[in-house]
This record gives C-alpha cells, sequence and structure tokens, in this order.
C-alpha cells in the first residue's frame, strides 16, 4: 500500500507532458489538399472531404461524422439536395457565389432538437480549393446513399463503391496522419505524431486568431460554448 500511494503522488506531480493536437500551417496543409491524399481512390476522395469539413467548416469529429445528406442526382449528373439534408450548396445573391451549408444537430454543446449552421465557401483561393466543387465530385463519383452520413466510408476500391459502412466514421486521425505523411514524405515522427482528428479545427482557429484578434468570431465559428479557459487553449499570440 505504501508503494501504491507513493507511485500515484509521483504520477500526480510528474505526469508525462499533455501533447494537444498541434495546429498546422497554411503551408502545411496547402500540401496536404494538393498531395496528401490518392483522388483516385473512393478512400482518398472521402479523407480529403473530410479535411475540408473539419478543417475550414472547423468541425468536431461528432458533428462532421454525424452529417447526413439526402439528395439526387439527374440524368445530366447534377447534384440535387432535398429539403431534410444536412448538407446543401446555395446560392448567395449579395456575394453571387454559392457556398456550403452544413446544419449541425449532434455536437459536444448542442441540446437534443436544436441545431447550429456552419457554411464553407466556393472557393478558397490561397488554397488553390473549391470546396463547392469537391463536395458535388463525392457525390458524383463516390455516391454514398441519400439518407446516410455524408462521410461513411466506403468499403471497396472501386468508383463508385459496391457498398459503405453504415455507421458514422471514426478514423479521421489515422486518415490524416497518413495524408500528412504522404504530402511530407520526410517528416519526423515528432512532425506527426501531435496530428489527429481535431488539427483541421484548431488549426482554422489560430488562423482566425491571426488575422482578426476576435474571440467571439472564432466562438461563433466553432460552436464553443463559452470562451473560457478550454476555448483560449485552440490559439496563442
Amino acid at each position: 500500500p505504501v508503494l501504491r500511494d507513493t507511485l500515484r503522488v509521483v504520477r500526480r506531480r510528474h505526469g508525462r507532458m499533455a501533447k494537444g493536437r498541434r495546429p498546422l500551417e497554411k503551408a502545411e496543409f496547402r500540401r496536404m489538399y494538393t498531395h496528401g491524399f490518392d483522388c483516385s481512390t473512393p478512400s482518398g476522395l472521402h479523407n480529403r472531404l473530410g479535411l475540408l469539413l473539419l478543417n475550414f467548416g472547423c468541425l468536431r469529429r461528432k458533428a462532421a461524422s454525424h452529417l447526413r445528406v439526402f439528395y439526387r442526382l439527374s440524368s445530366t449528373g447534377q447534384v440535387c439536395f432535398l429539403p431534410e439534408s444536412n448538407v446543401k450548396i446555395l446560392w448567395d445573391c449579395d456575394l453571387r457565389e454559392y457556398y456550403i451549408e452544413l446544419k449541425i444537430d449532434v455536437d459536444k454543446n448542442i441540446r437534443e432538437g436544436d441545431c447550429v449552421y456552419a457554411y464553407i465557401p466556393q472557393s478558397i483561393p490561397s488554397f488553390g480549393l473549391s470546396p463547392v466543387y469537391i463536395l458535388e465530385d463525392y457525390l458524383r463519383r463516390v455516391r454514398p446513399p441519400s439518407g446516410g452520413f455524408l462521410l461513411a466510408a466506403p468499403r471497396s476500391r472501386q468508383i463508385p463503391p459496391t457498398s459503405f459502412f453504415t455507421g458514422p466514421y471514426s478514423n479521421f486521425a489515422a486518415a490524416f496522419k497518413a495524408g500528412y505523411r504522404r504530402a511530407h514524405p520526410h517528416a519526423s515522427a515528432d512532425d506527426t505524431q501531435r496530428i489527429g482528428s481535431h488539427s483541421g479545427r484548431k488549426s482554422l482557429a489560430q488562423w482566425l486568431w491571426d488575422a482578426y484578434q476576435s474571440t467571439r468570431l472564432i466562438a461563433d465559428i466553432g460552436h464553443w460554448k463559452s470562451s473560457g479557459d478550454a476555448f483560449n487553449l485552440y490559439f496563442v499570440s
């Protein structure tokens, strides 16, 4: 008992340093989007879309994995979203461009029956990204089941896949680590150790802080409940 009590005190006072997910530099993310995923396979397209939603949608993994999409493809290949879909592409009359609307009803700070929204613009020129095109291309080529989870993992390598897993996707961290290693083949183990599912969300919070120094803006975009200590750990000055 004395030894057990002593070890308990030692572990409490001298535990390992906390290693939260680190924010990535914009250049690291740009390279991941361009070189991190094999877009000739369903899994590559799936993982790139997942990173886009967690990064520029500033979503937690639970929120992203529970997004349901209801849609149909016309004979010409046009994607038509149904009213009950959590994921839609809409037109902004003032900006005169399309954007992605994400209706989030499963998340850490959302009570049952409530929802919040996240928005991703039509294009992000500094990253060479066209999110609206990426989403539409994914639905046309991979074709996840309408009424199911948008990020349901494909089971096969052919396009479109023959089947999908039915549960919420839960392997974001491994997918992002693999994408980072593919984009940065000379990265050390320390570089990839702290990359995980929340790296995208944490990175956007840091970029927004660098650009605007507005905690209210970051809290609104990331759906943080308050601007307490945990919230402020997502970015540094």
